[in-house]
């Protein structure tokens, strides 16, 4: 294995080259706070109230990680502290409860409006295909396929086809927040991470045809970087086979700005170890991963302190 340092552009840009897939609508965002009730709205001094927040994975990744937090009044007491949950499957559903005390020297007037936060750890993967051929093929552009998981995030590419021989295309990652919330960064405990910062970004470039060995894809090593643009640093190593690409981003880097975070890298197809001879064609499958924190709020239903 050996590493490759490589600097791949991070704007909003958008840059149309040739033909440009698009995406499938995901039909979920990960986890989604059903309700969050209370049985009693109307309490006196000394009442005990319990408060139910309802969760349901819509998405198509396991939650994990789970965790709620809630805010509310220093004078209320009880069993008020972070809760977790047990990881939830996609179509799963879960609750978590807090049993509350009123004091008895609350203020007749007075009204509670307890904050719930619930956090969890998602990841959201998407795949799309890059049709490579050499510098004098014609015909008809094949079927290519792109799919992005459903989740709080979406990955999409923009990619020219074909990606002719001895030619630099540009393939653009986009991953953009739809849900509501906040991203976050932390996703190895049960505490808020840093907002609107990816934890990680991944991408699987294929660098070899699988059987014959061919030269397929090389990451190009002209300078991206532009004055005004922030950049994303990646590490990419090849796998022991040599067969792909393994590319890491600098985590320190992967900042939504406007919920949107873009990649933007150069691949160049090498026609004089492809074979100049005759038409060569053939359909590369890139992949990208991307884990994050979601964050959700809600509030409870007024809790109205009365006279007894």
């Amino acid at each position: 294995m050996r590493d490759v340092k490589k600097l791949f552009v991070l704007t909003a840009v958008f840059v149309a080259l040739g033909c440009v897939q698009k995406p499938q609508t995901p039909t979920g965002f990960g986890l989604v706070i059903r309700n969050f009730t209370t049985d009693f709205t109307q309490v006196y001094p000394g009442d005990r109230f319990t408060l139910t927040l309802t969760v349901a994975n819509q998405g198509e990744k396991t939650a994990e990680k789970i965790f709620a937090k809630l805010q509310y009044p220093s004078t209320l007491t009880g069993d008020l502290g972070q809760k977790t949950l047990a990881n939830l499957e996609p179509g799963d559903e879960d609750y978590i409860e807090w049993s509350a005390n009123v004091p008895e020297t609350a203020t007749p007037g007075e009204i509670y409006r307890p904050l719930a936060t619930l956090c969890y750890k998602y990841d959201t993967e998407a795949y799309t295909d890059v049709f490579l051929a050499d510098k004098r093929w014609s015909g008809t552009l094949p079927t290519l396929e792109t799919m992005s998981t459903s989740g709080p995030i979406r990955i999409t590419f923009d990619v020219s086809s074909p990606i002719r021989g001895d030619r630099i295309a540009s393939l653009k990652v986009t991953l953009a927040f739809l849900a509501d919330g906040f991203i976050a960064n932390e996703t190895g405990t049960t505490t808020i991470g840093t907002k609107n910062y990816v934890r990680s970004l991944n991408l699987t470039i294929p660098r070899v045809e699988s059987g014959n060995g061919k030269w397929l894809i090389n990451i190009d090593d002209e300078d991206d970087t532009k004055n005004g643009i922030q950049s994303v640093d990646f590490t990419c190593k090849e796998s022991s086979d040599g067969s792909l690409y393994y590319c890491t981003a600098n985590a320190n880097a992967l900042r939504l700005i406007s919920n949107e975070l873009t990649a933007r890298l150069y691949l160049n197809v090498s026609a004089s170890r492809i074979g100049v001879t005759g038409s060569y064609e053939h359909i590369a499958r890139v992949y990208a991963t991307a884990e994050y924190q979601h964050c959700l709020q809600a509030e409870s239903p007024p809790i109205l302190v009365l006279r007894e």
